[in-house]
């Protein structure tokens, strides 16, 4: 069992409104309560109104018995901002108190970091396969930075797996720019985009080759761009990456991350599932050739 850290628990833990009671002949649930829970705590926020709100998963902890865990999906508009924001939210509740996480005490390790969001059929898509078999029976998702370092290791490794196993494996790809630590991601990204619209090929593969002669802090967009054109041997003008279309393309894989609560590089699902290892992958072909 885990042990917990019970200072932090009770610090972060909150009553809710009151245990499960009746109203008329009617119980309400742990799921009604923490659902009218969220939908309260998000409304204290003046900046926010709330579009939709949904539990999209929820996970029962025997480490913490009587315990879940709620992943909500939130659509949520920004009124100062003017614009909609799809992101997750996750509560741990037990029907009459909630908190945002359980922390083991002997790892410091998190439990929210155990909840993962499984990869629609509909991330599959044309837009973004990028080797393989479409048809395959695997199929494997990745979210990247070409600017991460583990990235620039991973990401051409798992691209020539694929190609060497054609027939069992489609690899789609999804960019995720980690802009706080890699701004210049976000200018080559974009860049790259362009390319692939003009029907350059084999961009990401050549971005990726030519990865570690980026300055990843660049922030001066025209300095990022003009290295990509020097690189990858093209010639995208700081408009064409400017474009709205561009930019909508772009923000669509970063919407499509939060989704599945991706939050860092790279990220892997295979069939769907979240692959913390980044090696399952690999016995699939072990298991295929049984």
């Amino acid at each position: 069992m885990l042990k917990l850290l019970s200072l932090s628990l009770i610090a972060s833990s909150i009553l809710l409104a009151e245990p499960t009671i009746k109203e008329g002949k009617k119980t309400v649930s742990k799921d009604e309560k923490v659902l009218t829970y969220e939908k309260r705590r998000i409304l204290r926020n003046s900046n926010i109104s709330l579009n939709t709100i949904k539990v999209s998963k929820k996970v029962d902890f025997k480490e913490v018995n009587g315990w879940s865990a709620y992943v909500f999906d939130l659509d949520l508009k920004l009124k100062k901002e003017k614009q909609d924001l799809q992101t997750q939210d996750i509560l741990f509740t037990n029907g009459n108190f909630v908190t945002s996480d359980f922390i083991n005490i002997k790892t410091g390790k998190s439990l929210k970091n155990y909840i993962s969001v499984d990869a629609p059929e509909s991330y599959y898509d044309e837009e973004h396969f990028l080797v393989g078999n479409k048809d395959a029976k695997n199929k494997l998702l990745v979210f990247s930075d070409p600017l991460c370092p583990f990235c620039m290791d991973f990401v051409p490794d798992l691209i020539e797996f694929v190609k060497k196993h054609p027939k069992d494996f489609g690899l789609y790809y999804y960019h995720f720019p980690i802009a706080s630590i890699h701004p210049a991601a976000v200018t080559l990204i974009k860049a790259a985009l362009v390319a692939e619209k003009k029907g350059e090929k084999d961009v990401i593969e050549r971005l990726y080759a030519n990865a570690t002669d980026f300055k990843s802090r660049e922030t001066n967009e025209a300095k990022n761009l003009k290295s990509f054109n020097e690189k990858l041997k093209s010639n995208i003008k700081l408009e064409e990456i400017q474009d709205k279309k561009i930019e909508e393309r772009f923000s669509e894989d970063i919407i499509k991350a939060r989704k599945i609560m991706v939050k860092g590089t790279p990220t892997l699902f295979v069939n769907g599932k979240l692959d913390r290892t980044k090696k399952v992958y690999l016995d699939l072909v072990k298991e295929d050739s049984k």
